[in-house]
């Protein structure tokens, strides 16, 4: 089924009339699934359930522990064979069809049911599906979709029950809203598109040991090239005239102080 969320080039009101009647389809759909339903819980519960049996099964030494005051037996569950110290307390009443562990993961009073408690049911081959929460059965599923509703199919049947009297006049053209004006001189630039927007140049840098671009002389890890031994013999060069024209300069300062 084509989802009309994502259909762009009708008007709006049809649009939402095609939105209106795909999720109209759907509910009909999950309602005619939930009726069609004939056991005890959903199947997406049921499917959870033979997870959580599967785990159960790993428990096998389910032992009596008594009862309560109020009627409910009591259980210990060892967590595995090859721990003993660990044991989990399940109670539960079948009378009842409730109960509680002490694992502190899941629990029966929040609609979920733990591997401990099937457990203890599978010992006292008890019906899983007796103690599961009533929001997940499948009477609580078809309570969701009991009420029906209508779709209109056209936009005259949406504008049947309109009345002027009640609304004003129904507008032919749908104007934007008048939106204020922002603080501030507006721009007179054009907002360039995508392909025209060119950033600006970097500057390429170049190392003096390799002579390579994209990195520097700290971070090089390559070898010295052929021009290293020219910049070094050029840096000589210039510090050898440095020190020749000191002594000049020197002459030149102190003859300029006699003269002052």
């Amino acid at each position: 089924m084509k989802n009309p969320m994502k259909v762009r080039t009708n008007p709006p009101a049809q649009a939402l009339l095609e939105a209106a009647r795909y999720w109209h389809d759907v509910f009909d759909e999950h309602r005619a699934a939930a009726y069609a339903c004939d056991a005890l819980v959903p199947p997406k519960v049921e499917k959870d359930l033979e997870e959580l049996k599967k785990m159960a099964l790993k428990y096998t030494d389910v032992r009596a522990n008594g009862g309560a005051a109020n009627g409910s037996m009591c259980y210990l569950v060892r967590s595995a064979p090859e721990d003993s110290t660990k044991m989990y307390t399940v109670t539960i009443d079948p009378a009842s069809c409730t109960g509680d562990c002490n694992c502190g993961r899941f629990g029966v009073h929040e609609r979920t049911l733990c591997a401990h408690f099937y457990a203890v049911v599978l010992k006292i081959n008890g019906e899983i599906e007796s103690y599961v929460d009533k929001m997940q059965t499948t009477a609580h599923w078809r309570k969701q979709y009991e009420n029906t509703y209508s779709v209109p199919f056209s936009l005259q049947e949406c504008m049947s029950g309109y009345r002027e009297a009640d609304y004003g006049e129904y507008p032919k053209i749908l104007i934007p809203p008048v939106a204020p004006r922002p603080k501030g001189r507006p721009s007179d630039a054009r907002i360039k598109g995508m392909l025209e927007r060119t950033g600006a140049k970097r500057r390429k840098t170049t190392c003096s040991n390799c002579g390579g671009t994209g990195h520097n002389s700290r971070t090089c890890k390559g070898a010295a090239s052929e021009a290293a031994p020219v910049l070094d013999a050029l840096n000589a060069a210039a510090a050898d005239v440095d020190s020749q024209a000191t002594p000049v300069l020197d002459a030149l300062h102190t003859v300029a102080a006699d003269v002052d």
